[in-house]
């Protein structure tokens, strides 16, 4: 991974930084929701982003070189308590099967992908490189969130999982017709601005 100790860690007390991020993460990522902790639809700004970027960090400092930081990612997942494989699930593409397991959990894709997201930037944002495999299951991540979200629209109605985050620093209502459709636009749009980051990170 080049340079092996050439790596870039926030400090707690500031929080997510472009001075404290790579110089390779910084050419590439310009959007200012990245920085933004608090930002819901943002790599870092959710629940399950925020503490994987944390441990991320611990990992970075206290890993060997052959650890994997992909088995890391999965370990991770896995340590949630959902009843899918992370390694499996992690690469579902077809929309019948994601969609069987979304019926039996509509809380473990969001989970699961926003842990592979937050990942994938972090390892980007500390050392300046990716994981090839772990740049594929990011993009795969993203895709399928990106689906899940364009049914949403599809079906209308109100997704309470959108209600009350912060985003673009406001706490998020539905609309006057009690639809949640404009925060799933909103998710779309940041959606495809990562996958667009995601694919010129370099892989290492």
């Amino acid at each position: 991974m080049g340079n092996k100790h050439e790596y870039y860690f926030d400090d707690p007390e500031i929080g997510i930084d472009r001075e404290t991020s790579h110089p390779k993460y910084n050419a590439i990522i310009h959007d200012q929701f990245y920085f933004d902790c608090l930002d819901e639809f943002s790599p870092f700004g959710n629940d399950e982003g925020a503490e994987t970027l944390m441990a991320l960090n611990e990992w970075f400092n206290e890993k060997s070189e052959d650890e994997d930081v992909v088995d890391w990612m999965l370990d991770r997942i896995d340590g949630y308590g959902f009843p899918f494989q992370a390694d499996i699930a992690s690469m579902l593409q077809d929309s019948r099967t994601i969609n069987e397991v979304h019926e039996e959990d509509d809380n473990f894709f969001l989970c699961m992908d926003e842990t592979i997201i937050a990942t994938a930037f972090g390892q980007y944002k500390i050392s300046g490189l990716i994981d090839e495999e772990l740049k594929k299951v990011g993009l795969i991540a993203i895709d399928r969130q990106i689906l899940l979200s364009r049914q949403d629209l599809q079906n209308g109605g109100l997704d309470l999982r959108k209600l009350y985050k912060v985003v673009d620093q406001e706490s998020t209502r539905p609309d006057a017709n009690g639809s949640t459709s404009h925060l799933t636009h909103k998710y779309l749009e940041r959606l495809g601005i990562m996958k667009r980051d995601l694919q010129k990170f370099e892989v290492g």
